[in-house]
């Protein structure tokens, strides 16, 4: 069967996304330091990183099978058992480390709920060419699935939903035609690309459809049929084909209680229904049933995984795709310069558009970001304040694995976002709630966070360069700028962090001309690097190519993760935290 897959269905991960930019970012940093990039290595790094569950590969073929779509985006390529990144591997290496952007891209992610990493990857899903080991006849060596996609969301721009049998539509090939088993007993040899645990089930199910005098109660005697998992793959074919069989029974399929009663009430027409088909009819639908549960279960997950990473849209529990609206409404607008439905590869990359500011500037400068907070808008924070700080103390009291258990398996956060955007989420979720409290209008968390959210505001990637971590207004005279790091080396934190500090700063000050505080974080902080901070925020700094002698930031704090401190008997917060004034620091130096 051809499909059109955007990785292979063995290299799942929570997110697909994530897991190619670090594939890229290793052999990319790897190979100048003259490593040697092989099977083994990735698989070591994909380990430690949380993103392979076994220390070593199950099977010798799992990394091949991993770095097939980075292979079909022609991003990598292998030599002998050594990997490398092709030029426009390179070029997307540069490109994800991009810290530059406008104001007005700025604002296009915060409304579209995206990235420039879900610009990159779009741009190459574009230019990705059916492979020619994907079993499709009949396609334009240059055709874009993807563009075929596109278009089929801004076709279903009214309903923002692709139905789930459209969308299997969409995956499938349009050629593809089932041909029938010579016997229905050969569907024993049925090539399984994994053979399901409950085999036996199955073949116990093709005795059943082809015996015509005996067995006719299969259905509702055999016990592994009764106490198997609804969720078994075998079982869900088996339903399906007692749904083409008799429709009335998608009824009850939801209640195994139901299912049966309904079994026994009707065995004997459901009998005769299947003694009437055709052996050939009956082997043409058993394949149907079969193949349309692998689309369902491998394909449809596996692109789903894609499409909800790139901020396309997300399946829900009936696999119903729900279009993220806004996204939708810029690659309409796009559409006008690249034109989707053309469907061909060999167009120029979409994010050659996204830096030509008479495109963006116009659709930039009619959004109009809602920064309001009612009732209705605090139920969709995922969060409340008790759990974003118990995620916060798990961490300082240094008890990782149970606060990464806590985060995957209670918050449903996976993990694979990484440790330092999972940290940098809730600190800043935490502070947004503390400032929600206090302060009568504030910005909602959705413009005041700058790492990526998904459509459930759940932490995607960490924030875009040049911006700070997240960026709270208060009202409209103040500007609350957070910085987030797990940093604990007083020197790695001058190196790394100083001058990031002051100039995400200032760039929000000289952008609002708002009273600017800083609010820095990190796990452990020391005399050194405070009195760093403060001897230069406010000394010459060139920004933008001018030198200015300018004060960064009004006035800031330094913060440790050990937030108890901040609180008082009674759990309000302390004056001190919000309001602690570093300026005196500059006089009388630090205690």
């Amino acid at each position: 069967m051809g499909i059109i897959r955007l990785g292979d269905t063995s290299s799942r991960t929570k997110k697909q996304i994530n897991l190619y930019i670090f594939i890229i970012k290793l052999i990319f940093e790897n190979v100048k330091l003259n490593i040697d990039i092989t099977s083994e290595f990735i698989y070591e790094k994909l380990f430690e990183e949380g993103y392979k569950r076994k220390p070593k590969p199950s099977k010798k073929s799992d990394i091949h099978l991993i770095m097939k779509t980075l292979l079909w985006l022609k991003l990598a390529y292998k030599k002998d058992k050594f990997y490398f990144l092709t030029n426009l591997g390179n070029d997307v290496y540069f490109k994800l480390n991009r810290e530059e952007f406008d104001e007005y891209q700025l604002k296009i992610f915060k409304y579209c709920k995206i990235d420039y990493a879900s610009i990159i990857f779009i741009s190459l899903f574009l230019k990705l060419e059916i492979p020619s080991s994907s079993k499709f006849e009949k396609i334009d060596t240059n055709y874009s699935p993807f563009s075929k996609l596109i278009e089929l969301m801004i076709q279903n721009k009214d309903t923002l939903t692709i139905q789930k049998n459209t969308m299997m539509n969409f995956l499938r090939s349009s050629n593809y035609e089932c041909i029938p088993e010579k016997n229905i007993k050969d569907l024993r040899k049925y090539k399984w690309s994994k053979t399901p645990k409950s085999i036996n089930l199955f073949n116990k199910f093709i005795d059943y459809v082809y015996n015509t005098d005996s067995n006719k109660n299969f259905l509702i005697q055999d016990s592994d049929y009764k106490f198997t998992e609804r969720s078994d793959k075998i079982v869900k074919i088996i339903n399906n084909f007692l749904i083409k069989i008799d429709s009335n029974i998608s009824k009850f399929m939801n209640s195994k209680k139901e299912t049966f009663i309904y079994l026994n009430k009707n065995i004997d027409y459901l009998n005769n229904n299947i003694n009437n088909i055709k052996e050939t009819n009956l082997s043409i639908l058993l394949n149907e049933c079969i193949e349309e549960q692998t689309l369902i279960d491998d394909y449809l997950d596996i692109n789903g995984r894609f499409f909800r990473d790139l901020s396309l849209g997300n399946f829900n529990t009936n696999k119903i795709f729900l279009i993220n609206e806004n996204y939708l409404e810029f690659l309409i607008y796009l559409d006008t310069y690249f034109n989707f439905s053309e469907c061909n590869t060999e167009k120029k990359f979409l994010w050659d558009l996204f830096d030509i500011k008479e495109i963006i500037i116009p659709f930039s400068n009619k959004i109009k970001l809602d920064i309001s907070i009612g009732n209705e808008y605090l139920k969709k924070i995922p969060y409340n304040f008790e759990q974003c700080k118990q995620v916060i103390e798990m961490y300082s009291n240094s008890n990782q694995t149970k606060m990464l258990e806590y985060i995957n398996q209670i918050l449903k956060i996976d993990t694979e976002v990484g440790l330092p955007s999972i940290m940098e989420y809730f600190i800043i979720l935490f502070l947004w709630h503390i400032f929600y409290l206090k302060y009568e209008s504030i910005s909602n968390f959705e413009i005041s966070y700058n790492g990526t959210l998904d459509m459930n505001l759940k932490p995607v990637r960490f924030a875009s360069g040049n911006q700070p971590d997240g960026n709270i207004l208060i009202g409209d005279n103040k500007n609350i700028v957070i910085e987030v790091t797990l940093l604990r080396d007083s020197e790695a934190l001058r190196k790394n962090e100083i001058l990031p500090i002051l100039r995400h700063s200032l760039k929000v000050k000289k952008k609002n001309n708002l009273e600017t505080k800083l609010m820095f974080f990190a796990p452990k902080i020391d005399y050194n690097f405070k009195k760093n901070l403060a001897q230069n925020h406010n000394s010459k700094y060139i920004y933008e190519g001018w030198e200015e002698k300018i004060k960064t930031f009004d006035y800031f704090s330094i913060n440790t993760f050990e937030i108890d401190q901040y609180f008082t008997k009674n759990f309000k917060i302390s004056d001190d935290f919000l309001n602690e004034n570093y300026e005196s620091l500059l006089k009388n130096g630090i205690d």
